[in-house]
Parts: structure tokens; C-alpha cells; sequence
């Protein structure tokens, strides 16, 4: 008799304390709950690769932030060729426009070595950059045509302010661009760029290596060159990285209707695109003046002040 009853009090205890267990709800705010997964090796859009909080490692998130900058690079390389951006609200020096065979102006764009100070979510950084660029271009009745921006053994970083041994390098040993008039709109410029190199980093711990691969094509309105807001109508952009064990890791996106604002230090993109990594991951990534966010996720990256903000904001890439 007293076995069965111990047996019932055991019984009714266990419901009793099933009963008052707490669901799992969430209780922390977007930005904590992307340290904690960057902590476990997860989120970040990353290709299923575990890291810990020291190693410095590529995710998706951060890649199509990078493309989508890379793009505004290209747009702002045509507009300061062109005349059409002042190159002293940018990190650029253009060197006066000559005439060369053909009807074609030649110059040069290269940085101005001046360092750039900035502060994000991501930490504080200060940027450097040592590119030179050769520029051809042709107009045809006092609209661009064609356009050519070629350069190699390009060089800039970001160093962190504040933590020791954290850094992002991009070394493009070649960057090549082509505009020219698109086939099927002759009031459109259709630009393609392609950029071999490497992205090379560390997050307090060791340097992390990573050959990279980048392919863009952009198609803009050509009236909105002269004017402080481009039209993009259409965008495609592909890299490649390493990934374990010899694997070949992509990061894609493609959309259009896209607006740009081109302001030196202010750049601000608006719109959202349509980001794959794999045939498995894929997502929606929004942008306007103040961040970048990936639709529906726990991923969203606020952009520098205006005024500081560089083109390309390295220093995203830290994170995961």
C-alpha cells in the first residue's frame, strides 16, 4: 500500500512540474540573437560552415551587403569619369580628361591615401585604400556610350579601432569594367564589371585567406547618370569564395528598379533584391538610407553616417 501511494505522488509530481515549465518563447532582440547564433556557428546566411566568435570566415548576409556596394562602386566610377559625381565628397582624385584617338577622353581615377574614419554596429574602423584606375570613354551625342575601367594590384582595408588584431584586406589583383550602350534600349547603359582577387581577414585571432570571384551586370537608366539619383534597372551580381574541403562556394542576387543616390560619403541604395546562396538558400535582401537587412531574418546592418561612409563598408564583412 505505501508503494503505491509513493508511486502516485511521484507520478503527480512530474505532471505537476511538466504543467509549470515555461514554453520556449523568444526573449532577446534581433542584434543578441545574431551574436548568440554567430557564437554557436550559425545564421549569418553562412554555407552550413561552423566558426568560432575568433575565426574570421565569409557568410552570405554579409556577401550580397558587399556586391550591392561593389554595384554603387561601379555607378560611382562611371559618374566620376563622366563629371557627373564631385570626386571631393569621395576618397578619388580624377586627373583632367584627354583627348585621344577617335573621339575617345582618357584619364586616370586613383585614391586620395587619405584615411577614413568610421563607426558602425560592427565596431570602429579606420579605411585605406591605394587603387589607381585607367578610364577611356566615348560620348555620342553629349550622352556616354561606351566606357572602360581597367586597374590591377589594387589595394584597401579596414583595421579596427578598438580590438586587437582585427582587420579586412581586399587585394584586386584585377578589376576590369565595360559600358557600353545596351543592346536592346538605347536610352539604357548596360555595365559589366569582373574582379579577381582576395578578401583576407582576422577576428582577433588568425588571418583567414579567401580567393574571390565577382561578376556584375548593371543596367542603368542613362539620363539618371547626369542626375544626383540613378535608375538601375536591372542587377545581377555573382562571387565565388572557398569553402571546406576544396568545395567552391557562390553568393548571387539579381533584381531591378533599384534607385541610387550618389552623394561621395553618403551613397544610399534603395530597393531589394533577390540573394541566393546555393540552391537551398535563398532570401531577400532590402536596402535603403540608413541599413541593409535581409527580409524575414534576424540580420539587419546599419550604414556609417553620412559624411563617413565608405563606398565599400569592409568592415561588414566581420560579420557573420
Amino acid at each position: 500500500m505505501k508503494t503505491n501511494t509513493l508511486i502516485s505522488f511521484l507520478l503527480l509530481s512530474v505532471l505537476s512540474f511538466t504543467a509549470c515549465t515555461p514554453r520556449d518563447v523568444k526573449v532577446v532582440d534581433a542584434n543578441t540573437r545574431m551574436k548568440i547564433n554567430a557564437k554557436k556557428g550559425k545564421g549569418g546566411g553562412a554555407n552550413q560552415k561552423k566558426v568560432s566568435p575568433q575565426e574570421f570566415a565569409l557568410s552570405n548576409y554579409s556577401l550580397s551587403a558587399f556586391l550591392a556596394e561593389k554595384q554603387i562602386e561601379a555607378i560611382e566610377f562611371v559618374k566620376l569619369a563622366t563629371g557627373s559625381a564631385d570626386a571631393k565628397k569621395t576618397q578619388y582624385i580624377v586627373s583632367p580628361a584627354e583627348d585621344a584617338d577617335g573621339g575617345v577622353k582618357s584619364l586616370k581615377i586613383f585614391t586620395n591615401k587619405e584615411e577614413l574614419q568610421y563607426t558602425t554596429e560592427a565596431g570602429s574602423w579606420i579605411a585605406k585604400a591605394n587603387k589607381y584606375l585607367a578610364v577611356t570613354y566615348a560620348l555620342k551625342d553629349g550622352v556616354i556610350d561606351s566606357l572602360s575601367v581597367q586597374g590591377s594590384d589594387l589595394k584597401s582595408s579596414v583595421d579596427s579601432s578598438d580590438k586587437d588584431q582585427t582587420f579586412v584586406k581586399l587585394s584586386e589583383s584585377s578589376y576590369e569594367l565595360k559600358a557600353t550602350t545596351a543592346k536592346d534600349n538605347a536610352q539604357a547603359l548596360e555595365i559589366n564589371v569582373k574582379i579577381d582577387g582576395e578578401i583576407d581577414g582576422a577576428k582577433g585571432g588568425a588571418t583567414a585567406s579567401n580567393k574571390v570571384g565577382v561578376k556584375l551586370q548593371i543596367i542603368v537608366d542613362k539620363a539618371s547618370l547626369a542626375t544626383a539619383e540613378v535608375k538601375i534597372l536591372k542587377v545581377i551580381a555573382a562571387m565565388t569564395y572557398p569553402g571546406p574541403k576544396g568545395k567552391t562556394y557562390n553568393s548571387n542576387f539579381e533584381g531591378g528598379s533599384l534607385t541610387l543616390k550618389v552623394d561621395g560619403l553618403c551613397n544610399a541604395l534603395s530597393g531589394n533584391v533577390k540573394a541566393s546562396a546555393g540552391p537551398k538558400n535563398s532570401y531577400i535582401v532590402g536596402f535603403d538610407s540608413d541599413h541593409i537587412s535581409v527580409v524575414g531574418k534576424n540580420w539587419e546592418n546599419a550604414l556609417a553616417t553620412c559624411g563617413k561612409r565608405p563606398t565599400v563598408d569592409l568592415g561588414r564583412l566581420q560579420v557573420y
